[in-house]
């Protein structure tokens, strides 16, 4: 058997054999023609700082260092992630404003379920960049016709406990008559 199949291989030795496969894949990013590693790594570390820039104006500056402290006793590379390319590249695309942004958010976590942490954050995000509390609930009433009822419930019971911290409840009910153009 060569060393790269792990037909009838002991758990151990594959572990070893994965380990020396793994170790041998660079780290290193993408360079550009003619760049070196420093830049590669300059690169990264704007893009880091972008996108905690972005996290900060769109969040509480303490629970975004709180949220990213929890993961870096755990898993720093998620935070990494998280900050560099969801915040720092993703989301600084063209095409979509922040609020369509949050917007989008928040209805993904509603139909993936379990996400009432994020949801809360995200609603305060949302709220931050002017999105009414109508134009949300509207959006998690949407989620129950496609995800199901129990995500949307969820999702508007996490949303509701970020509107009675900041003093938005009640919400005004939206109007169930014909669609104005």
């Amino acid at each position: 058997m060569d060393s790269t199949s792990f037909g009838a291989m002991r758990l151990e030795d594959f572990w070893t054999v994965l380990h020396g496969q793994l170790s041998g894949l660079s780290t290193r990013t993408h360079q550009p023609t003619g760049g070196t590693v420093s830049n590669a790594q300059e690169v990264d570390q704007a893009r880091y700082e972008h996108g905690l820039e972005a996290m900060y104006e769109l969040g509480d500056k303490q629970e975004v260092d709180e949220f990213l402290g929890e993961l870096s006793d755990v898993c720093p590379a998620l935070g990494d992630h998280i900050v560099s390319s969801i915040f720092g590249t993703l989301r600084q695309r063209p095409g979509l404003s922040t609020a369509d942004r949050e917007l989008i958010t928040l209805v993904v976590l509603a139909t993936l379920g379990g996400c009432e942490r994020e949801i809360r954050l995200h609603t305060l995000a949302a709220i931050g960049v002017g999105l009414p509390p109508q134009r949300l609930t509207e959006a998690l009433l949407q989620v129950s016709a496609y995800a199901g009822v129990p995500r949307s419930v969820n999702a508007v019971l996490a949303v509701r406990e970020t509107f009675k911290e900041v003093g938005l409840l009640p919400v005004p009910r939206v109007s169930s008559g014909p669609k104005s153009h």
